[in-house]
């Protein structure tokens, strides 16, 4: 495993990516074994693999089987160079597949990752001292096949739709972006993504 990676590919699963450090709690040949609910085995392992410090992360249809988030995003966050991106996929919370799959552990939903900013605790504190600060960049919803309707013209049309039935969204795609120092407490820093949709049926 090279000492120069700066890409990382949590719960890669079967997917083992080039270029990548390829982590899963049960990991195929060329990956690396990681438990992301513990905070201490994360640190051991970006520390040997990423000793210059992570660029990108890739974490795809992972995050919602963690139950300790906060914890984990905290430590990404301490091995990421200032700018560096977490690109996340997951379920959107009003979806089937969010709620069918027993291993996943909490919904996911449009304003979830403004709570990894650290301007999101203005009038409270984080949860157990949280530190990190991801800016929340770009979101893309992936729409379930066959529910493209006349009606979903737009991006307002298409929120209404989601606020008011399931299924809608199969999917997001979330960008975060790393920023170092972290920026103060201040609501006027609250940061809001950029809002697209994937209209493939």
């Amino acid at each position: 495993m090279s000492e120069a990676l700066r890409q990382v590919h949590l719960g890669c699963g079967v997917t083992i990516l080039e270029d990548y450090l390829n982590l899963d709690i049960d990991p195929p040949p060329g990956g690396i074994w990681c438990d992301f609910e513990d905070r201490a085995a994360v640190n051991k392992v970006l520390k040997e693999h990423c000793p210059e410090g992570v660029d990108r992360y890739l974490a795809s249809h992972v995050l919602e089987h963690i139950t300790n988030l906060m914890p984990l995003l905290e430590m990404l966050w301490e091995h990421a160079n200032d700018g560096c991106e977490l690109e996340i996929h997951v379920p959107h919370g009003a979806s089937d597949d969010a709620w069918e799959d027993p291993t996943h552990v909490r919904p996911w939903f449009a304003h979830t990752p403004l709570y990894f900013q650290q301007a999101a605790y203005w009038r409270a504190s984080p949860p157990d001292g949280y530190s990190a600060d991801w800016a929340y960049v770009n979101l893309t919803y992936v729409l379930h096949e066959g529910r493209i309707r006349p009606g979903f013209s737009d991006l307002a049309a298409m929120d209404e739709a989601i606020a008011r039935d399931r299924n809608v969204v199969r999917e997001m795609l979330i960008k975060l972006r790393a920023v170092k120092p972290a920026r103060e407490r201040l609501q006027e820093l609250q940061d809001h993504p950029t809002v697209s949709a994937d209209w493939r049926v």
